[in-house]
């Protein structure tokens, strides 16, 4: 994705395209759910004010407000809370969130951090509030907000350093959004810097009062107000950025979709591939030579089983089948990749562990040089709504992706990386149910 800014123009006023080739597809949340396959960048749009409050936020009796806990009493949480009382709307400002709450501002975003963890952790932090009221956001109704400090345009810009890995927060309220029919949700991003508390305060609650119901606005501190919205655009001339001198190293580019696509790179570029993946290629049991099918090896490992006097449960049949399945997987794919005429090369190794990818690297290294391009594809699903989701299960989706990508980067710091492709789903961008 990348940002083009519209100099000169009135900030209450809606850019259009002026090229034939750049369409405006989303208006709605609904007009980007059914966009299909296509190729789309995201913009910033400068958006006027409405005029309306959020759907909810009058009807609210028990409205909670997560503070920044920048400064005690004084934070922009009880700098808020003013606010709305000024306006004739009651909150409170909580540490544990009460099971009466209704409506919930969360302010973790604007949180200062010392590291990119500490940024990490808000996106957890958030999902655990989400969790806490979805029952009655689903049930009932009310309002879910989420207030971030990336610069006022959600990271596009690339200048909010360390604090775009808290940029999980939208996602998690577009999700919301889909799964509380009942309930008004809304992620806001002011770029708080040279503002005073108050003032941020305040920005937030005319946003809340006069934003209506846009699902993501990002605030600037001179005062004007964007919204990001998706383009239709076709893809120039690939250049020759990639050929088969480049060095590619891949997570997740031994299966799944992340494969396909590295197997036509190998194709066109034949470039030389390094492709991380957590599965080992152990030898299948004999048993399973000539099943082929899911249910031919559950046969087959059961009648081993049985006949070994071994105990076996569906859930370890399901393990080893995968297990099987997989491998076989990734041993095609290589084989094909090898048929392409790319070298490759497979490393077992989780993705988010820092070190056994450094080791593997000084191997890759030494025999084809320095890496040139990164691909981030691993990735794992455990798809639950937001109420019945645990905090384990979104560890293990969120870390994979994210802290994953940073030890990729860390180990590749000192690589001149001329490419870098990051696989997302689109719930990143629009929300889906249960991701």
């Amino acid at each position: 994705a990348f940002i083009e800014r519209s100099l000169g123009q009135d900030k209450n006023s809606i850019i259009e395209p002026t090229t034939a080739d750049e369409v405006p597809v989303i208006e709605t949340q609904a007009s980007e759910d059914a966009l299909g396959i296509g190729r789309y960048i995201l913009r910033e749009t400068p958006v006027p004010y409405s005029g309306f409050s959020m759907p909810g936020l009058t009807q609210a009796k028990h409205m909670c407000i997560v503070d920044d806990k920048s400064a005690g009493t004084d934070g922009i949480g009880h700098a808020l809370a003013r606010e709305l009382e000024k306006n004739g709307i009651q909150s409170q400002v909580v540490e544990d969130i009460p099971e009466n709450c209704d409506s919930l501002i969360f302010l973790g975003g604007l949180r200062k951090i010392a590291n990119k963890q500490d940024a990490m952790d808000i996106n957890r932090e958030a999902f655990a509030a989400a969790k806490t009221i979805a029952a009655q956001l689903t049930a009932n109704g009310g309002v879910f907000v989420t207030a971030q400090d990336t610069g006022g345009d959600f990271g596009l810009s690339g200048q909010s350093g360390d604090r775009v890995w808290l940029s999980g927060l939208s996602g998690l309220i577009k999700t919301a959004g889909i799964e509380w029919t009942k309930a008004s949700v809304k992620a806001i991003d002011i770029d708080c810097k040279n503002l005073s508390l108050k003032k941020i305060a305040s920005m937030i609650c005319m946003e809340l009062l006069t934003g209506g119901p846009e699902l993501e606005v990002g605030l600037k501190s001179d005062g004007s107000r964007f919204r990001l919205r998706s383009y239709s655009k076709d893809a120039g001339q690939a250049g020759t950025m990639l050929d088969e001198k480049s060095v590619i190293l891949a997570s997740g580019g031994a299966r799944g979709i992340t494969a396909k696509t590295i197997i036509q790179l190998a194709r066109d570029v034949k470039p030389r591939l390094a492709l991380i993946g957590r599965t080992g290629l152990d030898a299948e049991p004999p048993c399973c030579q000539g099943a082929e099918t899911d249910a031919q090896i559950k046969t087959a490992l059961l009648n081993d089983a049985t006949e070994n006097g071994k105990s076996v449960t569906p859930m370890d049949l399901n393990k080893q089948t995968h297990k099987i399945l997989s491998i076989r997987e990734i041993k095609t794919n290589l084989e094909a990749i090898r048929q392409a005429g790319a070298d490759v090369k497979y490393i077992v190794a989780d993705v988010q562990n820092k070190t056994d990818i450094q080791k593997a690297l000084q191997t890759i290294r030494k025999e084809w040089g320095s890496i040139t391009a990164l691909v981030h594809g691993a990735g794992v699903l455990a798809d639950k709504l937001i109420a019945e989701k645990s905090i384990e299960q979104f560890d293990r989706v969120f870390n994979t992706k994210v802290k994953g990508l940073e030890a990729l980067l860390d180990a590749t710091a000192e690589d001149d990386l001329k490419v870098i492709c990051l696989f997302s789903s689109i719930a990143g961008r629009t929300g889906n149910m249960g991701q």
